[in-house]
């Protein structure tokens, strides 16, 4: 089995190697049966976390979401603004906890280093957020 790439995707350690664009997003708790740690992302903000994968590294990342809004997941390249490769998660803004997967070839044109980087959609709503949790990468 391959080693998830992606350290603390379940964030039950809080915002450990999670780095975030601004205070508006964090983690949360919720307690059904069990006690399950997720992290809210608000509208135009963003969460990251550094990728080590290489040339020709075919990369599948799965994750739980849902949320009043959708959001953006890609890989970037670290503090810019450069995308490589982005798609779209819970486009269909979903109210229970959904599984997602999606799947790329790092580029050989790809510049390092990179990041798993996740964004939510702009809401005028400023409370409106996206939650992600159980996010595993691996290739």
């Amino acid at each position: 089995m391959a080693s998830n790439l992606v350290s603390n995707g379940d964030f039950e350690n809080g915002t450990a190697n999670w780095s975030f664009t601004n205070q508006g997003s964090g983690v949360a708790d919720e307690s059904e049966t069990i006690t399950n740690k997720y992290c809210k992302i608000s509208t135009t903000e963003s969460i990251y976390q550094q990728l080590a994968v290489g040339s020709g590294d075919k990369v599948t990342v799965s994750l739980s979401s849902r949320g009043v809004l959708s959001g953006t997941i890609s890989v970037m390249l670290n503090n810019s603004n450069t995308s490589y490769w982005s798609d779209t998660f819970n486009s269909e803004m979903n109210s229970t906890w959904t599984s997602e997967n999606f799947s790329f070839t790092v580029g050989s044109d790809w510049t390092g280093p990179l990041v798993l980087h996740f964004q939510a959609a702009y809401s005028a709503t400023a409370t409106d957020v996206v939650e992600v949790d159980n996010i595993i990468a691996s290739k």
